[in-house]
């Protein structure tokens, strides 16, 4: 008698257990190739028919199933490989890939044992592409401006600040020529700007930074400057804020340049 692990067939020519294993998962290796289905072809550009690589393709059913996937190789050729469960399941394929316009297919639907060939045309993105790499972010002064009049503070532009600055020789003077309601400006620079409400000094903010003492600064160096009412300053610098401010923002190198 001979053990199981080192024979087929037994004294009377019967498959032992291990042989009868194989031969049930061989039939059952047989039986699903036979019932699967194939979708080949290749992914090309429609305009030129350059062949598109490392592109990804998935089949989906009408739930939005993913039925297969796959890539295309170097040469843009790709093969889906379905489950017999999708004999006969309508689905598209969808082609993707960085440059890509994304690209859905006509509606496919395979039988059992199907080997079909299709070719899929996709389109590049180059002009889209063009008009991204184009597009310039905002410079910091911009980005300043923005919140500035997004809160509601009294904002001096750039295009009104470049005006009266040249006839300017100091801040006091660039502020009086605004016509700014609600200061008392000093005529000697140097001296606070008041709040007429309150009587009391405004806050200098140049560039995000509360200065403390006076302030001696070229009108032609000023890219903008916004007044902020109590509430608002106190908010945004605190309590040495409390009585309003003047912010003041200047010119940086990307501000050469008008907005």
């Amino acid at each position: 008698m001979c053990l199981w692990r080192r024979c087929q067939r037994n004294d009377r020519g019967v498959l032992s257990t291990s042989a009868v294993v194989v031969l049930v998962a061989a039939l059952l290796l047989l039986r699903r190739d036979a019932n699967a289905q194939v979708l080949q072809g290749t992914v090309r550009l429609r305009d030129d028919s350059v062949s598109i690589d490392a592109a990804r393709v998935v089949a989906q059913d009408r739930r939005g199933q993913t039925l297969a996937d796959g890539m295309t190789d170097a040469s843009g050729k790709y093969v889906l490989r379905f489950g017999a469960g999708a004999a006969g399941v309508p689905f598209r394929l969808t082609i993707t890939r960085i440059g890509l316009q994304p690209t859905m297919s006509d509606e496919f639907s395979l039988l059992v044992t199907d080997t079909v060939s299709a070719d899929l045309w996709v389109r590049p993105l180059a002009q889209n592409l063009a008009e991204v790499s184009t597009e310039v972010a905002p410079s910091l002064n911009t980005q300043r401006l923005r919140y500035a009049t997004r809160r509601g503070w009294k904002v001096y532009d750039p295009e009104t600040i470049e005006a009266r600055s040249q006839s300017s020789l100091g801040l006091n003077e660039l502020i009086r020529s605004l016509g700014a309601p609600g200061l008392m400006v000093p005529n000697r620079n140097g001296d606070c700007i008041k709040s007429t409400r309150t009587g009391q000094c405004l806050a200098v903010i140049i560039d995000n930074v509360l200065i403390s003492g006076g302030v001696h600064l070229n009108p032609r160096d000023i890219y903008f400057l916004a007044v902020v009412g109590s509430s608002e300053a106190r908010l945004e610098w605190g309590d040495r804020a409390a009585y309003g401010a003047l912010a003041i923002y200047t010119r940086m190198s990307d501000d050469l340049k008008k907005p």
